[in-house]
């Protein structure tokens, strides 16, 4: 029977497991939370039995085909480290942002390597058919530029998620160049707790290819645009149905829709997946710390700017 160990029942951590329940083959579904989550009955199924725990001491001495680690970023190294001590791990997926230093990065992938451990974290528009799609349609372009804007957006969070697609569509790729000069002068408390957010613009540059992200204070209607020398795909992002105009040349303009998949249909594709021993499409785990060092670069160095204070962590989930 596979096992599979849920720690953080928040937000996330509810699609992921609802992502879990579609799936037929038998599960045993543990659950680490600190709070009293309550599990509906009708997800009782005959095919799952649920194991609910609040202290982490009490996991021991259990074969974990896959553990997904959905708490915020401050306390998963500590977690991860404390579930490796007396359990076996296999897979892991790990919710964004992962750590908060390049550091906990460093010492994780140690771990996880030493112990044959597969680890991928939870950018998910790479597993999403639209974004494939993109991939392939800019896949002779030589260079790339992204730029999404929109208002409060959780710029610290979900900052990761647009240096992960970056990542992915383009091709040749050197070191990561940032520009966070038009960052607003100050820092935010963020609605996640005692995080911080951020306001204003952030320009990335690898080899020919360029990210911009704005977060604007006052409502502006969030728009990604990708294009190139020869294509250009402009995403009206307001609408449950994302309305997409594509220009290429020599083409005439064609319009489409695409809809974001939900979190918990891209956890079943993949758990399905990892269990059947195939690969799936998330960045591993190293390749994203690559990702978030450039992500912690950008946010200490705009902290220790305002602050003069040098960050060792760097205060984002």
């Amino acid at each position: 029977m596979n096992n599979i160990l849920i720690i953080g029942l928040g937000n996330i951590g509810s699609r992921h497991l609802e992502g879990i329940l579609k799936i037929r083959e038998k599960i045993n579904i543990f659950i680490l939370d600190v709070k009293d989550k309550k599990i509906e009955l009708t997800k009782q199924k005959s095919n799952k039995f649920f194991f609910y725990y609040y202290d982490i001491n009490a996991l021991k001495n259990i074969k974990f085909n896959i553990v997904i680690i959905a708490t915020d970023s401050k306390p998963r190294f500590f977690l991860l480290n404390k579930i490796l001590k007396k359990n076996t791990i296999r897979n892991i997926i790990f919710e964004k942002v992962v750590f908060q230093s390049s550091s906990q990065f460093k010492s994780a992938l140690k771990i996880i390597k030493k112990k044959n451990i597969n680890a991928w974290v939870n950018c998910t528009r790479r597993c999403m058919k639209f974004f494939k799609y993109l991939k392939k349609l800019f896949q002779n372009e030589h260079s790339i530029h992204i730029k999404f804007i929109s208002s409060k957006w959780e710029m610290g969070s979900n900052l990761i998620h647009y240096i992960d697609l970056f990542d992915y569509l383009i091709k040749k790729k050197t070191n990561y160049i940032f520009d966070n000069n038009h960052l607003q002068k100050k820092f935010f408390i963020s609605k996640r707790g005692n995080y911080h957010e951020f306001f204003g613009k952030i320009k990335i540059l690898n080899n020919n290819n360029s990210l911009v992200t704005q977060n604007n204070i006052k409502n502006t209607k969030p728009n990604l645009t990708i294009k190139s020398k020869n294509i250009k795909i402009s995403i009206d992002l307001s609408k449950n149905k994302k309305n997409v105009q594509i220009k290429r040349k020599n083409h005439k303009i064609r319009y489409i829709n695409f809809e974001h998949e939900l979190v918990s249909n891209i956890t079943k594709q993949n758990i399905k997946k990892i269990l059947q021993n195939q690969l799936i499409d998330l960045a591993s785990l190293r390749e994203s710390w690559q990702h978030h060092k450039i992500l912690f670069k950008i946010f200490n160095n705009h902290l220790e700017k305002i602050k003069r204070k040098k960050y060792k962590y760097c205060p984002i989930s």
